[in-house]
């Protein structure tokens, strides 16, 4: 290679490997993209509801009736619970994930014995889950398409790869999956009409008990009209220190922000 003609062949023999391997790679997406649109289950995370049937080539993606342990009902009659009670009951994903916990139905990460990756100030670890429904649980599972039969294959890749659609066996009508979304849009409407009260204080103050941020909510009195509280955070965000909900006391916003204006005139 010392010469140029010898230079010329090493560089030319480097763009023939590199051109084979190149048409190595695509050839073997493409099989997986083909193997995809046919329906077969190429591992990766079990969506909560369903199970996996036969093997290689034959694994395929089913809707699993099988019984969940110390429970009377299977993960896919769960999924059904759940949209039932968006669609027919209007519930918020917060009152939905309570009802859970207090039956004790396990999560996915809890059944599988997965682990959560966390973002730590000194990188990242993985760390066991709390095993307790939450509600952004409850909204990434109603705003899966797989529930109303179609799974999409790649979303969860980590490389830019073609998104593959595919028809799996649906657990709830396609009219009660929109009637889902549809109620879903309307708490958020609900919870941004909410957060349009003025709160002074909001992001300022802290729970003593579980150190998270106090949140600026409206509740409508007895005697009519609205009145605006801090609430904590943790009683709806199951984190922080504690498992479960925090049991700090909401304070009523006028109070408090009278209260600290009058120790700012002091100053």
């Amino acid at each position: 290679a010392s010469t140029p003609a010898g230079r010329l062949m090493l560089n030319m023999l480097a763009s023939f490997a590199g051109f084979e391997r190149d048409n190595i790679v695509e050839r073997s997406i493409e099989g997986t993209n083909r193997r995809a649109r046919e329906g077969q289950w190429l591992g990766g995370i079990i969506p909560y509801g369903y199970e996996v049937v036969g093997k290689k080539k034959d694994a395929r993606l089913v809707v699993s009736e099988k019984i969940i342990p110390s429970h009377s009902i299977s993960e896919s009659d769960v999924v059904r619970m759940i949209y039932g009670k968006l669609v027919d009951g209007n519930e918020s994903c917060v009152k939905i994930a309570d009802e859970l916990n207090a039956l004790g139905i396990p999560p996915a990460y809890t059944k599988d014995n997965r682990q959560l990756r966390r973002t730590m100030a000194e990188g990242k670890r993985k760390v066991n889950t709390a095993g307790i429904w939450r509600p952004s649980r409850i909204r990434n599972l109603v705003v899966n398409t797989v529930y109303k039969g179609l799974h999409i294959y790649g979303k969860r890749s980590q490389k830019q790869r073609e998104l593959i659609s595919r028809t799996v066996a649906a657990i709830v009508s396609e009219q009660d999956w929109e009637k889902a979304q549809q109620t879903l849009r309307a708490n958020r409407l609900l919870s941004e009409r909410n957060a349009n009260e003025k709160y002074l204080l909001r992001g300022l103050v802290k729970c003593g008990l579980c150190g998270l941020t106090y949140t600026g909510c409206t509740y409508h009195s007895s005697q009519g009209g609205r009145k605006r509280y801090y609430r904590c955070n943790g009683k709806t965000a199951y984190r922080g220190p504690y498992q479960g909900k925090c049991q700090g006391k909401a304070v009523n916003a006028d109070a408090l922000e009278e209260a600290v204006w009058k120790e700012i005139e002091k100053t």
